[in-house]
């Protein structure tokens, strides 16, 4: 999930634009909504808690990198 979202920050990096969350949010959502299913039994797999926390600091910490080298990259002249 983590190497995800910073490849998306690569390849959005200068865009500010919807598209730079669109497709980052497509990702996010489609993780967790399938562990999220499991745990509902609407996706087959076994629902693990663990699976489930580690998806969400993988998450936070996904699109905090994001934030932090945007303003890096906006500071820079």
């Amino acid at each position: 999930m983590y190497s995800g979202l910073v490849s998306f920050d690569a390849i959005w990096a200068r865009h500010v634009g919807l598209e730079a969350y669109l497709w980052p949010g497509i990702l996010t959502a489609m993780a967790l909504g399938s562990e999220i299913g499991q745990g509902l039994g609407v996706v087959p797999g076994r629902f693990d808690p663990s699976d489930l926390a580690l998806l969400l600091v993988a998450c936070v910490g996904g699109f905090s990198s994001r934030v932090r080298f945007t303003h890096l990259k906006r500071s820079r002249p």
